[in-house]
C-alpha cells in the first residue's frame, strides 16, 4: 500500500510497537518505511512535550506564592509595593491565561483523537463482521432484544432516522461491550453502534457525516447516550437521513 492510506493510522497509534490487533497494518508498515517510522518519532516527541507542558503547568507552584509574599514584604515605598503587586497580578493572569489556553488545545486535541480512535474501531468492525445475531427488521424488539443481552437500556437514536433494520448483534470495540444495529442505506451495509460516551471520551461530541478510511463515519452524543455511523452509502445520503441541522453540515 502507499504511505499515505496509513496517514490516519499514523495519527491514532500509540507506538510503532503497538500490540492493538486494529493497528496490526501500520506497524507492519513501519517496519518497511523509513519516512513514516520518522512522521511516528516526531509525532511522539510532540506528544512527549505537550504532555511535559500540560504538567509543569497544571499546578501553581507553592514556592511562587512564598516567593512573591517575600517579595512584596522586603517592598518599602508604597508606589514600589503598588508597582509589585501589579506585576504579581500581571504574572498571575499569564500563568492562568497560558494554563487555560494550553489545558483547552491539549482538551481538544484528546477528543480528536478519541473520536477518530473509535471511528477506526467502528469502522474495523463493521468491515469483520457481516451477520447479525438477531434478524429482525423491528427497532422496538431490537432495542429490547440488545437491552436484555447488554444488561442496560439501549434506544434508538432520535437524530438519525432508520426506518427498519437487517438485524443486530453485540460486539466489542476496543474494551468494551456495545450493541450494533445492522441497517441498508440503497442496499448498503450500515452499522450503527451504541454506547455510554464516557466509555471512548466523547463525551458531547457532534462530528457529522464524513468520509473516512473509504466510509462515511459519523459520531454523536444524543442525551447521554452515544453512537458511531460506518456506512457504505455517500456522505451526503447519509446526511439526509439526521434530522438536525446541525449534523447535515
Amino acid at each position: 500500500m502507499q504511505c499515505n492510506n496509513f496517514v490516519r493510522q499514523l495519527d491514532l497509534a500509540p507506538s510503532p510497537d503497538s500490540q492493538d490487533p486494529y493497528f496490526t497494518d501500520v506497524t507492519a508498515h513501519l517496519r518497511v518505511c523509513e519516512a513514516c517510522r520518522a512522521k511516528m518519532s516526531r509525532k511522539l516527541d510532540a506528544e512527549r512535550a505537550i504532555r511535559m507542558t500540560m504538567e509543569s503547568m497544571a499546578p501553581v507552584p507553592e514556592t511562587l506564592l512564598t516567593s512573591v509574599i517575600s517579595a512584596t514584604r522586603a517592598v518599602k515605598a508604597r508606589r514600589s509595593r503598588w508597582r509589585s503587586w501589579t506585576a504579581i497580578a500581571a504574572s498571575f493572569l499569564l500563568v492562568i491565561g497560558l494554563s487555560a489556553s494550553g489545558y483547552t488545545y491539549w482538551k481538544q486535541s484528546q477528543t480528536e483523537a478519541a473520536v477518530e480512535r473509535l471511528c477506526v474501531l467502528s469502522i474495523r468492525n463493521h468491515e469483520v463482521y457481516h451477520n447479525p445475531e438477531f434478524a429482525v427488521s423491528d427497532l422496538v424488539q431490537i432495542s429490547k432484544w440488545l437491552s436484555g443481552r447488554l444488561g442496560h437500556f439501549v434506544k434508538m437514536p432520535e437524530l438519525l432516522s432508520i426506518a427498519s433494520a437487517t438485524g443486530a448483534r453485540r460486539c466489542v470495540l476496543g474494551e468494551h461491550a456495545v450493541a450494533v444495529v445492522n441497517f441498508e442505506v440503497d442496499n448498503k451495509r450500515s452499522s450503527l453502534f451504541s454506547f455510554y460516551p464516557s466509555q471512548f471520551g466523547v463525551e458531547g461530541v457532534i462530528t457529522p457525516p464524513k468520509f473516512e478510511m473509504g466510509y462515511t463515519v459519523a459520531v454523536w452524543d444524543e442525551n447521554g447516550v452515544g453512537y458511531s455511523l460506518v456506512s457504505e452509502a455517500p456522505v451526503e445520503k447519509i446526511k439526509a437521513m439526521f434530522a438536525s441541522g446541525h449534523m447535515r453540515n
